[in-house]
């Protein structure tokens, strides 16, 4: 069970870590902070609360559904 938890939690943080990255690529090709799915600006607060963001909320919520 530990080894299974420990696992999930390694996942998650190499997700986060990736998604880290990626944010930091944006940021040099200019494209930091601009939606992939409705190609807007992504508002501040969701910027500071998720800095490696691609999506802004709407397209977000889409995505999840899909």
């Amino acid at each position: 069970f530990e080894r299974s938890q420990a696992s999930a939690v390694l996942g998650n943080a190499q997700r986060h870590l990736q998604g880290i990255e990626d944010a930091l690529g944006r940021v040099d090709g200019e494209e930091f902070g601009v939606c992939v799915g409705c190609e807007q600006r992504i508002p501040f607060a969701r910027l500071e609360a998720r800095p490696y963001a691609r999506y802004c909320v709407t397209c977000a919520e889409l995505a999840a559904r899909r």
